[in-house]
């Protein structure tokens, strides 16, 4: 069985780690009742189980799922979630797009994007020392 960084480890997880762990994400993320996220990912991946199912539970916020990933887009847009879990590449396609679109509106909007960006970037640089 291939996992999605190579041979799958068929870890064993019990309740009460998933539990902590939720628990500690929820924290860690300062997700609050009025929180939405937003799902799309196979529940085969455990990152998407815990904050598609154990997350939200443990933090009562709204979990809403996408039809799928080609109406990923507009199920986005609809639910304006305030979190969202995805992989690298979802990141990248969607920072073209806003590259894309702000290079085709007022001069002044580009300059502010890759502003943005590149504080976000050092904002998650900064965060996570493992990244």
């Amino acid at each position: 069985m291939i996992g999605t960084t190579g041979q799958a480890k068929c870890v064993m997880l019990s309740h009460r780690n998933l539990m902590f762990s939720a628990c500690a994400i929820g924290r860690l993320l300062a997700i609050k009742e009025c929180d939405s996220l937003m799902s799309f990912l196979p529940f085969a991946h455990v990152a998407e189980q815990l904050l598609a199912v154990y997350v939200p539970v443990v933090a009562r916020c709204r979990i809403y799922f996408a039809e799928s990933t080609a109406k990923l887009h507009r199920n986005m847009r609809e639910i304006q979630p305030t979190l969202v879990f995805a992989p690298p590449e979802l990141w990248r396609k969607i920072y073209l797009a806003i590259q894309v679109r702000a290079s085709t509106q007022h001069s002044l909007t580009h300059p502010l994007v890759c502003r943005r960006s590149r504080s976000s970037h050092s904002w998650h640089s900064f965060s996570h020392p493992h990244s």
